[in-house]
């Protein structure tokens, strides 16, 4: 990938149909903004995630939100609170080996064990879209138990709060 990205990124991230003088362009621009003079591998994970959650989910919301501001009042938030649960550190931590609910149960298993009994650092991939979803609702509990005067426990109840209030209030 790393020697042939001009070839793939157009399609990767979107933008196939624009001129190919066009698409070397934008993808050499895509490759110095998010990698510099890095490369394509585990190193570059968080540069690579940003790269496609700019591409797909940052460009369109921002499509439908300058849409949608034409009509009606907008308002917009960006949740960056990295807290104990997060739907990526979920994601990566399973081995796809197993069936999938064995492979959720083991998976946690071993993170308590690595966090309460050996102190390993759980590495964090990051917020990702949904992960406010835990500090709104009591999801399952192996996903998301926020325990009573955590950081998590005090930020959902001021993220609650607040969208209450706007709720009522605007």
């Amino acid at each position: 990938m790393n020697e042939n990205w001009t070839q793939h990124a157009p399609t990767l991230l979107d933008y196939e149909d624009s001129p190919v003088p066009e698409k070397h362009m934008i993808s050499k621009r895509l490759w110095d903004y998010y990698l510099g003079n890095k490369s394509l591998d585990s190193d570059t994970i968080h540069d690579i995630t940003d790269m496609f959650s700019d591409m797909s989910f940052n460009r369109a919301f921002e499509a439908v939100a300058h849409v949608h501001s034409a009509a009606a009042p907008l308002y917009l938030y960006l949740y960056s609170h990295r807290g104990e649960f997060g739907i990526a550190q979920a994601y990566m931590r399973l081995s796809l080996k197993v069936p999938i609910l064995l492979d959720g149960l083991l998976t946690e298993a071993f993170g308590l064990i690595k966090k309460y009994i050996l102190n390993w650092p759980d590495p964090h991939y990051g917020v990702c879209h949904g992960d406010e979803m835990a500090m709104f609702f009591k999801m399952h509990p192996l996903l998301s138990t926020i325990n009573p005067g955590s950081k998590d426990f005090n930020f959902s109840r001021s993220l609650v709060s607040l969208w209450a209030s706007f709720a009522k209030n605007g």
